[in-house]
């Protein structure tokens, strides 16, 4: 994501930690439907949709669903200049509904109701229909979330400070890293007060 196209040294990044509960079991899940609490069903897209070998249209998008009523799904994906896309589109009962919004990259689909019915999802350009189960939705509402902001850097002072956490590094995150990360020490972060006054004075 640092080295993404369209980044600038003059980026700001925001660190910021989380702290809360999850409720992302099936098991958790269906207790917070029971009692009626907050969620947000997500399903994330496998490699081959989220991030394809080919940098090419996905094609026009087929949606299908075999539930009884219809289902408001929202797909989210990269576009050809890699910006983040979304569609939000309505799926009657067992038809077929085409959308064509030039992804070239599928990341996830959201859901807006309770699934009861696997959905599939087609890719001309691909070939293949992907199919996702009613077990298959993670929810990822955070519950009675905390947000501390630590600090910010610009794009270029993170890239002067940060140092390599190679992949299967244990962190305080998780107990392997499965991928190559960039990570600068808390206390190298600049004040937020100074950003404050920075937006004040922008605002102005």
């Amino acid at each position: 994501q640092n080295a993404a196209e369209g980044r600038s040294d003059k980026d700001i990044y925001l660190f910021a930690f989380l702290s809360g509960l999850t409720a992302a079991s099936q098991s958790d899940l269906q207790k917070v439907m029971y009692t009626d609490q907050p969620h947000y069903l997500m399903h994330a897209m496998p490699e081959a949709w989220m991030r394809p070998v080919k940098w090419s249209p996905l094609g026009a998008l087929v949606l299908k669903s075999d539930s009884e009523a219809t289902q408001v799904v929202e797909l989210g994906g990269q576009v050809e200049g890699r910006e983040m896309r979304t569609s939000v589109l309505e799926i009657p009962p067992r038809t077929r509904v085409k959308v064509d919004d030039g992804f070239y990259s599928l990341a996830y689909v959201h859901i807006k109701s309770t699934p009861n019915a696997r959905i599939g999802i087609h890719s001309p350009m691909l070939k293949e229909t992907y199919v996702i189960s009613a077990l298959d939705w993670g929810n990822i509402w955070v519950y009675g979330m905390d947000i501390l902001l630590a600090g910010y850097l610009t794009r270029e002072e993170f890239n002067r400070k940060a140092r390599a956490i190679l992949p299967g590094t244990r962190v305080f995150q998780y107990d392997r890293t499965r991928t190559k990360n960039l990570a600068v020490n808390v206390a190298e972060l600049k004040s937020l007060a100074e950003l404050f006054e920075r937006v004040k004075a922008w605002n102005k």
